[in-house]
């Protein structure tokens, strides 16, 4: 009898179990977000006199999405170094078909062809979704050209001082900002005397490290530079 009840009970289990599976369908795998739009306010821009502000806009279809997503377009030159980015805000749709845009400021003074980089997480998520792949094979246009047309006209009204950077002593020479109108420059060149070692140069200024410990006259000769050239070279010399 108890055998009997045991094969009874195994039975409606098995019974159960089969039930289950015919009513059950396959399992169902998350949808992949896909990028349903994409476009860039500007094919090419001048930098040659200050920063140019693009707007990327694009759409994003996830049916299994819980919420908006986050992320940012990134625009890439072909060398490495500085990439300005604008992060993903949503301007409209759902969280399920998602309109997104980013501001990108492009800097004064370099000429690059730079192509947009989608950087996206899905809301909840804790992966990266790879949409740069699919804008690639979209054909949709995802690069802006910065051109430069002059150079930077020379540096004027130099400055000089002493200074403490990192417990060190340094001196530092600046020059007035171009006027108003006038092409920007992105960095210098310096040659230098009784200064001291450069330690690093830019569009502003140049700062010296290991430099003589008492007052010495420091000479420079400056040529302001852009992706378009350098300017004419300027002198100037100070007691510091």
């Amino acid at each position: 009898m108890r055998r009997f009840t045991m094969l009874r009970t195994a039975a409606c289990g098995f019974a159960v179990a089969a039930a289950l599976a015919m009513t059950a369908g396959p399992a169902h795998a998350d949808a992949v977000p896909k990028l349903t739009a994409f476009s860039v306010s500007a094919s090419a821009v001048d930098v040659t006199y200050g920063d140019a502000h693009i707007t990327v806009t694009m759409s994003v279809s996830d049916p299994d999405a819980t919420g908006v997503g986050t992320g940012d377009v990134i625009a890439h030159g072909p060398k490495r170094g500085y990439n300005p980015a604008g992060h993903l805000v949503q301007v409209g749709g759902t969280a399920t078909n998602t309109q997104y845009r980013a501001d990108i400021t492009l800097p004064a003074g370099k000429a690059v062809d730079y192509r947009m980089d989608i950087s996206f997480l899905p809301a909840n998520e804790f992966a990266l979704v790879d949409l740069q792949s699919q804008l690639v094979a979209s054909g949709w246009a995802y690069h802006t050209v910065a051109s430069v047309s002059a150079v930077p006209a020379a540096p004027a009204h130099f400055t000089f001082h002493r200074d403490v950077a990192g417990g060190l002593p340094v001196i530092i020479v600046g020059w007035d900002p171009p006027a108003a109108g006038q092409p920007i420059a992105s960095g210098s060149t310096v040659t230098s005397s009784g200064c001291g070692t450069v330690k690093s140069n830019s569009y502003a200024s140049v700062w010296f490290g290991s430099v003589p410990s008492g007052t010495t006259t420091c000479t420079v000769t400056v040529s302001l530079t852009n992706s378009a050239g350098s300017s004419p070279p300027a002198t100037a010399s100070a007691r510091v």
